[in-house]
Parts: C-alpha cells; sequence; structure tokens
C-alpha cells in the first residue's frame, strides 16, 4: 500500500526583502485531497507554494512533512516527496516530452549519474498517467499549451512524489481543457493518494473539483473550509471587491458563484 503524506503549514509569514507576502498563513493537505487556493493577483499565492515546496524560507512559523520540518531536509529529500508544477511550463529549447519528463528524475540521481532502467520506467508511467506517451519523440516546443501542462504534469510525477503542488495549472486553457486538466488532477489525488494543492483562478472551476478551498487576500487567510462554507457571495465580495450571486449548480449541488456586472465595490483591492 502506497504511504499517504501530510503536508502542514504553520502560521507562516514570508517576506522579499522589507515587503511581507504573506502572514499568519496556515493550510494543510493530506494525501487524498484537492486543496485549492484561490485570492486575488497578488495576495500571496505562488509565495505560499514556494514555502511548502521548501524553495522560500518563512521569517516564521514552519512547514512540515508527516511532522518534520523541511528546513531541515536538504533539497532532494524535499524533492523526493514534493513536486511542483510551475505556473508557465515553456521552455524555449527543443528537448523531446521524453527528456523532459526524465529531468522530473534529477532527485533520485546521484551527482554525475545517468539515468536508470528504474528511471526511465518512472518516466514511462509518468507519460501513460498524463496521456503524453504518444507525443515522447515530439519537441516540447511543437505542442500545444495544453499538451504542454500534462508534460509539465508527467515531469512532477516522475518525482514520484506524495504531494503535488501545481501553480494555476488551468490558466491559458479552453473550457475542455481546463476540465481534462483538473480531471487528471483530482483522479492523480483520488487513485495514487496523492496530497494536491492547485493554485487556481476560476472560482466555480474550484468549487467543483476541490474538497477544500483556501482563500488569500492582502498576504493574509480570508476564509477556509468547504467549497460550500467558503464560495459565498460574502466571502466572494470580500476576497474580490465584486457582487455575485451564488447558489447550487444544477446537477452536483455544490456552489456556482455568477458575478453582478457593473457592481464593483470601490474601495476594496
Amino acid at each position: 500500500m502506497v504511504k499517504r503524506m501530510r503536508l502542514d503549514v504553520f502560521s507562516i509569514r514570508c517576506m522579499y526583502g522589507i515587503i511581507t507576502a504573506l502572514d499568519g498563513v496556515s493550510l494543510s493537505v493530506a494525501g487524498g485531497e484537492l486543496v485549492g487556493v484561490l485570492g486575488p493577483n497578488g495576495s500571496g499565492k505562488t509565495t505560499l507554494l514556494r514555502a511548502m515546496a521548501g524553495a522560500l524560507r518563512p521569517t516564521a512559523g514552519r512547514v512540515t512533512l508527516d511532522g518534520q520540518d523541511v528546513r531541515k531536509m536538504g533539497a532532494r529529500a524535499v524533492a523526493r516527496r514534493v513536486a511542483v508544477v510551475p505556473q508557465n511550463g515553456y521552455t524555449p529549447f527543443s528537448f523531446s516530452v521524453r527528456d523532459i519528463v526524465l529531468m522530473g528524475r534529477w532527485p533520485h540521481l546521484g551527482r554525475f549519474a545517468g539515468e536508470t532502467q528504474r528511471d526511465i520506467e518512472a518516466a514511462v508511467r509518468a507519460m501513460e498517467a498524463t496521456q503524453v506517451a504518444r507525443l515522447a519523440m515530439r519537441p516540447i516546443t511543437e505542442l500545444s499549451y495544453g499538451e504542454r501542462q500534462r508534460v509539465m504534469v508527467a515531469r512532477a510525477l516522475a518525482q514520484e512524489p506524495r504531494i503535488l503542488l501545481l501553480d494555476e495549472p488551468t490558466s491559458h486553457l479552453d473550457p475542455r481543457h481546463q476540465v481534462e486538466i483538473m480531471d487528471l488532477v483530482l483522479g492523480l489525488s483520488r487513485q495514487e493518494g496523492l496530497g494536491v494543492v492547485a493554485v487556481l483562478h476560476d472560482v466555480n472551476l474550484a468549487a467543483q473539483y476541490c474538497d477544500r478551498i483556501v482563500m488569500l487576500r492582502d498576504g493574509h487567510l480570508a476564509a477556509s473550509g468547504t467549497p460550500g462554507e467558503v464560495i459565498t457571495a460574502q466571502v466572494i465580495e470580500e476576497v474580490y471587491g465584486v457582487r455575485s450571486c451564488v447558489g447550487p449548480h444544477p446537477v452536483n449541488g455544490r456552489p456556482q458563484a455568477v458575478l453582478v456586472p457593473g457592481l464593483t465595490l470601490t474601495g476594496v483591492r
């Protein structure tokens, strides 16, 4: 049975110079669940993912993996457990899809060591799981944005992580590809037992797929809970400064927000 891992964030503060990007934010994700992180531009969403991945050291608070402080773990040790799919998967180099996915094996390779058969098998499994195996020998520069997103997820899966962090995985995608990516992510969470945290901009997409949602505003935690608890007209107004009508989805009853045009609130960022 595959071990399910837990990642916890305890009241972290993150700063860039004298600028406070996050302050007092807590969050947890366990294997088998999908947590969405929402909020306006500049609210600290990407900073939160960087701290969770161990790429950014908080000035206060801590981040733990199964109770172990990530600050006391090496980068490779963290990367064997936590993988990140960045906001922009674009690369100017014409690497093949296979080579891009194999790059995800770096935490498992010794210095100056080449890929082993196990590494190749892990990459193949990752490409099959994301349905990009047929593209293995294609240059990534020739792929559509949606296909590149799948390749970036495959590269992350090749790390064989237990926690997957995604930064705006559906940005710039049409509705069909948004649904395909979110179906893929939810399937990985449910079937592989991954704990998944996804930064999203689409409130309704998050409401349909996420088990829990965290809302950030100005680097602070504005709301946290189930979609039914978080996706409300009051919270949307407080966080985004716009008015909306929120009602149950006609198919599954989850909350669905419809923005009210021409009623943007003044004085709210």
